[in-house]
């Protein structure tokens, strides 16, 4: 019991919870840990009679209690350490006219502990085409993306971050992007239903072309923010992004976002539709300043 429901297991229904104050009775024949609202934990059997009073059998005593006087039963404890990820893959197959193949690849993995959290990501798209005269096969995109992120929190909503992304991008002749920021960041709210956290700091971009496109590098400012809202228990809406305009040339400016919304087929497979938005104010010669992407595929959470 936690947070005002009863939790419990059924073999036909799954995870049931229960609000406290539907309940007619609690029989607990097995010793359980019952916190009280003063800080007492008690490991025992208990059980609660029709007039809402709850017994605690400790040996051959008694102790009674009103059921408002429990705080939690059998509460889950955090683990010292939490690991999680996701891996989710997309596939679109054209033929007839138009012979191609998408692929797009995304891999999160995340620990976090009560002091400090880490994450990395690993991103791949790739657009195959086929000629339909020739059968020649050419690859038209090809993208990489790498990213590592580690968060030492100094308060609850307070931490210090460090952040380090790779990117390659061969329809925009980007050989290779660096770019490495550090500064602090805001949980401005964490509830069982939303997020969001925005941070603040300086970064250093150095993007290498493949083309005749001068290579360029500058130190920029960087804000980034991450939001989701569950809808429901099943459909998830997220947004995320990142923003580095240079201190040095005011041309020099880069954004990055990602938006969309994933929907659970079980515990662990999911559904997603998302959009990847790109906008590099000096992009390689000959090159537009924004790229877009739509991604549609299938997941699965851990």
């Amino acid at each position: 019991m936690e947070d005002g429901n009863l939790k419990f297991i059924s073999a036909v229904l799954g995870e049931v919870k229960v609000p406290v104050e539907k309940l007619v009775g609690i029989n607990i024949t097995e010793k359980a840990n019952i916190h009280l609202h003063d800080g007492t934990v008690i490991n025992q059997k208990l059980v609660m009679d029709e007039r809402g009073k709850v017994i605690i059998f400790s040996g051959a005593a008694l102790t009674t209690v009103a059921l408002s006087q429990i705080n939690k039963i059998n509460p889950e404890l955090p683990a010292a350490v939490r690991w999680s990820g996701k891996l989710s893959s997309g596939l679109n197959i054209e033929q007839g006219n138009t012979e191609s193949q998408d692929t797009y690849l995304d891999l999160n993995l995340s620990r976090e502990t009560d002091r400090d959290r880490m994450t990395g990501n690993l991103e791949y798209q790739e657009k195959r085409e086929e000629d339909p005269d020739t059968g020649a096969q050419s690859t038209s995109k090809r993208r990489y993306q790498v990213g590592a992120h580690y968060d030492y929190f100094l308060a609850e909503s307070i931490y210090l971050y460090l952040d380090l992304a790779m990117e390659k991008e061969t329809t925009e002749n980007l050989d290779l992007r660096w770019i490495a920021s550090g500064g602090v960041g805001h949980r401005w709210f964490d509830t069982a239903r939303s997020r969001l956290e925005l941070e603040a700091g300086l970064g250093w971009v150095d993007e290498n072309f493949s083309d005749l496109t001068p290579d360029n590098e500058y130190i920029s400012l960087r804000t980034a923010w991450r939001y989701h809202f569950d809808i429901n228990g099943q459909i998830r809406f997220y947004h995320s992004g990142s923003w580095f305009p240079s201190l040095e040339d005011a041309e020099d400016q880069l954004l990055k976002t990602e938006t969309g919304v994933r929907s659970k087929i079980n515990s662990h497979l999911f559904l997603e539709a998302k959009l990847l938005y790109d906008w590099d104010q000096t992009p390689a010669r000959g090159k537009a300043k924004e790229d877009t992407a739509y991604i549609f595929g299938l997941g699965w959470e851990f």
